[in-house]
């Protein structure tokens, strides 16, 4: 039959008949094998009087087939063995067999050994179990205690949850988010690479920056060495002192020029390199209020490279760049 349908009314004239199994088929595209709940549904527990282990009362579901018990139910173990464990399983068995057709609670026994395994489930056409519990039988006890009893029934490969099998494939979700986080990590790192690569300021740099405008800013009579056909005559104030180095100095050499300014301290603060008009290069300083260089900005073609100077104590410690 290359078609099939359910479930429709029977007519007279037009019988439709339909066997438990299909409607287990129609459950079991929804709804996962295992226990509903959690909380104490279908735990497996003991007195510790005797052999005998007790399943609470609670829910399963089977591969489309409910399970339902109502009160503790009271499982024997066979004796124990004189010098060997041995682990039980307590199972819900669905039997789909003829004769039987149900669906219940058994211990399956395990074998007695020195380093004893719990017994298998049978899983087939017919029969299907589900593990509630290990029960570790021990060698020459006659009682079983709490203690005793591993829960099984939260482990998805002998049991788990009833869960809904209608859900997102977040394993696809997954697969295609990570493709995705791979792709801008690596764009991020050509990026970092090639602004590493650009960067003019590398932490000796930096420090010969430092040393370079240390120098400058000691050199008091004619830091920049500047000549008279550079600049001209020289601008005199009121008192028939030099202009005070607060002002810029244009040094023009043919169509570039560099001016520099400073601050009422006297240190240097903007450097600009122009073509004609154009400012081609923009070079920013700051320092704390101890005198330290502590960030060095240049500002080219659209680009800002910023370097970062820290100090502990007086003494650079660390230099870091930003390319914006």
């Amino acid at each position: 039959m290359a078609e099939a349908y359910r479930f429709f009314d029977s007519l007279p004239e037009d019988p439709r008949e339909y066997t438990a199994d299909q409607f287990a088929e129609y459950f079991r595209l929804f709804l996962t094998d295992g226990i509903l709940n959690g909380g104490e549904n279908l735990q497996v527990s003991a007195n510790g009087t005797d052999m005998r282990t007790f399943v609470k009362a609670g829910y399963a579901w089977i591969q489309g087939y409910m399970y339902k018990n109502t009160e503790d139910l009271f499982i024997s173990h066979s004796t124990a063995h004189s010098s060997l464990n041995r682990i039980d399983r307590i199972v819900i068995r669905l039997d789909k067999t003829l004769p039987n057709r149900y669906i219940r609670a058994f211990v399956k026994e395990g074998a007695p050994a020195e380093n004893p395994v719990p017994p298998s489930l049978q899983r087939d056409d017919n029969i299907w179990e589900i593990s509630l519990a290990q029960v570790l039988i021990e060698a020459g006890k006659s009682f079983v205690e709490p203690s005793q009893i591993t829960d099984e029934r939260f482990d998805n490969s002998v049991c788990g949850l009833v869960n809904s099998l209608i859900q997102v494939d977040t394993a696809t979700m997954q697969q295609r988010f990570d493709s995705w986080l791979e792709s801008v990590q690596g764009d991020w790192q050509q990026w970092f690479e090639e602004a590493q690569q650009q960067s003019p300021a590398s932490k000796e740099e930096v420090q010969q920056v430092e040393n370079n405008l240390a120098a400058h800013l000691a050199d008091n009579a004619n830091p920049h060495n500047v000549t008279a056909a550079q600049i001209g005559a020289p601008v005199l104030g009121t008192s028939n002192q030099a202009i005070n180095k607060i002002k810029a100095l244009d040094l023009r050499i043919d169509t570039r020029n560099t001016v520099l300014t400073y601050d009422g301290n006297g240190r240097l603060m903007r450097v600009e390199e122009k073509d004609g008009e154009t400012i081609v290069k923009t070079t920013n300083l700051l320092y704390d209020a101890n005198g330290n260089l502590t960030q060095v900005e240049e500002i080219a073609g659209g680009t800002t490279v910023t370097t970062t100077l820290t100090y502990t104590n007086g003494q650079l410690t660390s230099v870091s760049k930003a390319v914006s």
